[in-house]
């Protein structure tokens, strides 16, 4: 076995100990990714004033194992619905969370997906929109689990569950309004 054959099936096997779960099957069947990101469509204003760094005490101390890359997201200020700061953070090939900060309150929300049950997930997400949008592969690969999420008064409110069939595509977010987070 080569180096780069053992490193794929590695990455393979990494990725099916992430269980994504396919949503229930009433979720809608989405023709096409575009109407599942339409960003315009919820609209907010982008907070410019000054940043209110978290606490990690009480019920937010759990979060701050992750202080330094929720920290480096505040300090570039709001990527998602006017006044939070996400930061996503690793957990493992293809696993990933979403740390959310309130930059008016310091508060941090956890992103409505992540880890290990929405395994290869991507986020996608701008400063401009309340629209938080999730896609990751199912179970066989063979389809695309779309969830996408408004945020309204601190709190995440479903918009849609989707299928798609055939590999996920790109969400392509805007590099300059989301942070870089290797996993």
């Amino acid at each position: 076995m080569t180096m780069k054959s053992g490193l794929l099936l590695t990455a393979v096997l990494a990725l099916g100990a992430c269980e994504a779960k396919a949503p229930p099957a009433a979720a809608a069947t989405a023709p096409a990714a575009a109407p599942l990101t339409n960003f315009e469509a919820y609209p907010v204003e982008v907070f410019t004033g000054p940043a209110v760094m978290p606490a990690y005490t009480g019920d937010q101390r759990p979060f701050a194992e992750y202080r330094t890359r929720i920290g480096e997201a505040v300090k570039h200020g709001a990527n998602f619905a006017g006044h939070y700061a996400v930061a996503e953070v690793g957990c493992g090939t293809g696993c990933r969370y979403g740390y959310l900060t309130d930059l008016k309150t310091g508060r941090i929300l956890e992103a409505p997906v992540g880890g290990a049950r929405t395994g290869s997930v991507e986020m996608a997400y701008r400063p401009n929109s309340s629209l938080f949008v999730a896609r990751w592969p199912s179970d066989d690969w063979k389809s695309c689990i779309w969830q996408t999420f408004e945020m309204k008064a601190g709190a995440f409110s479903k918009v849609r569950d989707a299928n798609t069939s055939g590999e996920c595509p790109e969400l392509n977010p805007d590099p300059e309004e989301k942070a870089e987070s290797p996993d």
